[in-house]
């Protein structure tokens, strides 16, 4: 994929970690892409538009965790809502996290199809992304991952090793200069 470099590896580990700091004003909806849901009706109308559009996903991750949709509503009125695709474009993509506006939105795996210099999250390089099938997040070095994990867990950091990420890779619109493999895993 050819496009122009919207960020460097830096930027994207500072956004990362900076979303995750302020994690209490981030919650995990799938289908979700920075929108702010400031009011309970926007909440509820986004949630109930991506519960159809998606609705295996939701009982899944909701009402067979014991959750109801009303529940999940209110969990995320008044904040940012992404999940974890959405979360890494945001990330990477050279943008405010707090004004989402994503040149390549994208899905995990339509990511990881973009990507180049693909090794195992153990080689990888700070501000890469990090796949499994289904799923992906952000590497923010020191053997640490951020990433949207769903509904009613959100925003994480995690140990790389303690993810079950299988697959590391540079996205083509990140600078990552002449980093080579990590060597801090």
């Amino acid at each position: 994929m050819a496009c122009p470099i919207l960020s460097d590896w830096d930027y994207v580990r500072t956004n990362a970690v900076r979303v995750f700091g302020d994690r209490e004003h981030w919650r995990y909806v799938y289908g979700g892409n920075g929108e702010y849901l400031a009011t309970r009706d926007q909440a509820a109308e986004f949630v109930r538009k991506k519960w159809n559009a998606y609705p295996s996903h939701f009982k899944k991750t909701v009402t067979d965790t014991g959750h109801t949709i009303d529940q999940l509503i209110d969990h995320v009125t008044g904040c940012r809502v992404a999940d974890c695709s959405g979360f890494v474009c945001l990330v990477t993509q050279g943008v405010d996290p707090n004004k989402p506006r994503v040149p390549y939105d994208m899905t995990s795996g339509a990511l990881y199809s973009v990507c180049h210099d693909i090794t195992t999250p153990r080689l990888g390089v700070c501000g890469g992304m990090l796949w499994k099938s289904g799923h992906v997040g952000v590497d923010v070095g020191g053997g640490y991952e951020v990433s949207f994990e769903n509904e009613f867990v959100d925003v994480c950091l995690l140990k790389i090793s303690d993810t079950k990420f299988t697959k590391s890779g540079r996205l083509p619109w990140v600078d990552y200069g002449r980093m080579i493999c990590a060597t801090d895993r």
